[in-house]
C-alpha cells in the first residue's frame, strides 16, 4: 500500500488489508511505504481510527518507496490510495504498470469479474483487469481513483477516509482469487 508519507492512509490500508484477509483464512505480507522520505510514525489520528476498526497501528514506522519494494520479483500487487503513488511507482519499475492499481481503480475494476471469470490466479486475474486500462488517465489529475488525504483535518475526516478504505478492502477481499 502507497501513500504520501505512509503516516495516515497507507498504513491504515496495508492493516485493514492484512486482517481482512486473515479473516479469510488467506495467509499474505502486507506491507506499506510512502513516496517521501519520513522518520515517524502512524499520526495520532490515524492510530485512533485504526484502532476503532479493529486495527491498531501504534508500532507503524514509516518507509520510503523504493524500487526493491516494487521489483518485480517481489510484491504481487501494489496498490496505490492515489494515482500521484501509483504514478510513483511506476517510475520507480515500469514493469509492474499491470500489477499496480490505485485501490479504488481495482475495486471498480473487479465488479462483476469475479463470477464472469473465475480465476485460481491472481496474477492472471490482475492482467485482465490491466488490460483495457487508458494510461492516459493515469497521467491525468482526476481525483475519481483517489482516497481522500485526512492529514491535518479533522478525527472526522480520519474516520470518513478509514471507513472508504475499510469498504474498498473489504470489497478487494472478496473479489479477488486469493
Amino acid at each position: 500500500m502507497i501513500c504520501t508519507a505512509n503516516i495516515v492512509r497507507s498504513p491504515i490500508a496495508a492493516t485493514l488489508l492484512g486482517a481482512r484477509l486473515r479473516e479469510r483464512g488467506v495467509s499474505a505480507v502486507v506491507t506499506s511505504a510512502g513516496t517521501h522520505d519520513v522518520d515517524l510514525g502512524a499520526t495520532e489520528a490515524a492510530a485512533t481510527v485504526a484502532a476503532e476498526l479493529g486495527c491498531p497501528i501504534d508500532d507503524h514506522r514509516t518507509r520510503v518507496l523504493t524500487s526493491e519494494i516494487v521489483r518485480v520479483d517481489g510484491a504481487d500487487l501494489v496498490l496505490a490510495i492515489a494515482r500521484p503513488h501509483l504514478r510513483a511507482v511506476v517510475a520507480l519499475e515500469p514493469a509492474a504498470l499491470s500489477r499496480t492499481f490505485t485501490l479504488k481503480e481495482l475495486v471498480r475494476r473487479s465488479r462483476g469479474e469475479v463470477s464472469r471469470h473465475p480465476e485460481s490466479n491472481l496474477a492472471t486475474w490482475l492482467g485482465r483487469l490491466a488490460a483495457g486500462r487508458d494510461l492516459r488517465q493515469l497521467l491525468g489529475e482526476d481525483p475519481v481513483d483517489d482516497v481522500e488525504d485526512p492529514y491535518g483535518r479533522s478525527l472526522a475526516a480520519h474516520r470518513r477516509s478509514a471507513r472508504e478504505l475499510d469498504r474498498l478492502v473489504t470489497e478487494l477481499v472478496h473479489a479477488a482469487p486469493w
